[in-house]
């Protein structure tokens, strides 16, 4: 019995001996593997989120993997030693790390990596076509000075340098000058170049730009261009000449080329990380005289970029105040669905969406016109809503069309400018009343499209129309996507 007892007792020891390491190693792969597992799906979540909020620093790239490894920081700090940032010319963001957490296994045998894995997540700015139209009807500049008035710019905005040595009155040489930039008109301008370079400094992106009224009261495309910088850029304007006596472009090139000293007539800053950067560098003397009368020097047209372009247009006459906005969403449509602009981007074609940013110089209609004009153009502009909704869905796409709308002295007279009290009985009622019936319009219109959202954007004034749009632009601007 002893005898049998010891045996029994021999081998209950034995196999204690031999099952109890390999169990104890068994928990301990088993801790390991559910470690790696919950690390893994820890980190990658992390990435995710980082990658997401790394993309939406962009233009400014610079700044993207602080900002990146700080967000990390404070979800895990040993993940945010390993990441390393990656950004591709493509719009592409690329975090990967190497991750070898503490393993039981490892411990035991003396070994190291016993369990490393790589996370990743990389994600990617939507592509955008974008087609950014500017008004420059010559409601946005004074038809002529009465009385020896200052026009719209008064004393902050002084005749134009290159007008001094004209034979013409004080008057004339001041009503020319703000034909070409008065607080108006330059803030449109500024604000429509400030969209431009945000939407063409994300490479991945087509940009658009299309003014009227151009020849025959058409509009006219100035460019379809990727990659705006501070430099001139060959062959990615179109320069119009528009002339009209006393008035051109060409005028308001000769103006620019003189006055470089001032602020009002200087071309305007590039952005920043969403503000005013360094100073933006004009190409050189353009302009030549022929018989008294500026000319644009043909040698010099392709060093002119999109920029410069819009700085130097002057307003245009036209039958009616504003250009009719049922003819600007005809061929804003067609820059946007034009096939030619999205060649060679491949597999992305899926994530394509377009945009639409419209610069009204004034709202298609006023509540004191008649019904019957007023149903007219709603009419016209319905009917071209709907026609841009059915090429969208035939396309694929979805479209965003942003209408910007302020208040001017040209549109409601100058008791309307400085009252900033948007009360019922204040001078600007007007511009409310016309601002809420247009916004009224298209969040009706809205409900019966398919692939096409429209958004009406209501500066207070022109003054503020720049920075209006600067805070909502990296809310707008761009989309992104996760790429598996």
């Amino acid at each position: 019995m002893n005898i049998r007892r010891k045996s029994k007792g021999i081998v209950s020891l034995l196999m204690l001996a031999v099952f109890l390491p390999v169990f104890l190693l068994f928990l301990a792969l088993t801790s390991d593997v559910g470690k790696v597992y919950y690390s893994r799906e820890r980190y990658q979540n992390i990435l995710d989120e980082a990658v997401m909020l790394g993309l939406r620093y962009l233009p400014n790239s610079s700044v993207i993997e602080n900002r990146v490894r700080n967000f990390i920081n404070t979800k895990d700090s040993e993940l945010a030693n390993l990441v390393n940032t990656e950004l591709l010319d493509s719009g592409i963001l690329n975090l990967t790390a190497k991750v070898t957490p503490n393993s039981l296994l490892g411990n035991f045998f003396g070994l190291q990596n016993v369990f490393t894995f790589w996370v990743q997540s990389k994600a990617q700015v939507v592509p955008r076509d974008v087609a950014v139209f500017l008004d420059t009807s010559d409601i946005l500049a004074p038809l002529t000075l009465e009385n020896g008035t200052d026009a719209w710019g008064g004393v902050d905005w002084p005749i134009a340098r290159y007008l001094n040595n004209k034979l013409i009155s004080e008057d004339e040489k001041k009503l020319a000058t703000q034909r070409c930039f008065n607080p108006v008109l330059s803030a449109f301008k500024e604000a429509s170049i400030r969209v431009v370079d945000y939407f063409s400094s994300f490479p991945q992106n087509n940009v658009g730009v299309l003014v009227a009224p151009g020849y025959k009261s058409n509009v006219y495309e100035i460019s379809v261009l990727k990659n705006l910088d501070n430099s001139p850029v060959t062959n990615t304007a179109n320069f119009g000449f528009y002339r009209d006596e006393p008035m051109s472009d060409e005028l308001c090139l000769a103006i620019i080329d003189d006055e470089r000293n001032v602020s009002g007539y200087k071309v305007p800053k590039p952005i920043d990380e969403f503000g005013i950067g360094s100073e933006y560098t004009w190409v050189g003397k353009i302009t030549r005289e022929v018989e008294g009368v500026p000319k644009i020097k043909r040698n010099k047209v392709h060093e002119l970029n999109v920029r410069d372009v819009i700085w130097s247009r002057s307003v245009r006459k036209q039958d009616d105040k504003s250009f009719p906005l049922d003819l600007v969403l005809k061929e804003t449509s067609n820059m946007l669905f034009s096939g030619t602009y999205r060649q060679g981007q491949g597999d992305v074609n899926n994530l394509l969406n377009s945009l639409g940013i419209i610069f009204m110089s004034d709202y298609p209609w006023h509540e004191t016109q008649t019904n019957v004009r007023i149903n007219l153009i709603k009419r016209r502009i319905r009917r071209a809503l709907r026609n841009i909704d059915l090429e969208a869905q035939n396309y694929n796409k979805n479209l965003q069309i942003y209408f910007i709308g302020t208040k001017h002295i040209g549109s409601y007279g100058s008791s309307c400018i400085n009252n900033l009290d948007w009360g019922v009985l204040n001078p600007c009622e007007n511009f409310i009343r016309d601002s809420l019936s247009f916004r009224d319009f298209l969040s009706d219109l809205e409900s019966e499209l398919e692939n096409t959202k429209l958004i009406h954007f209501r500066a207070p004034d022109t003054a503020t129309i720049g920075q209006e749009l600067l805070a909502i632009l990296p809310l707008i601007g761009q989309r992104y996507a996760k790429i598996n």
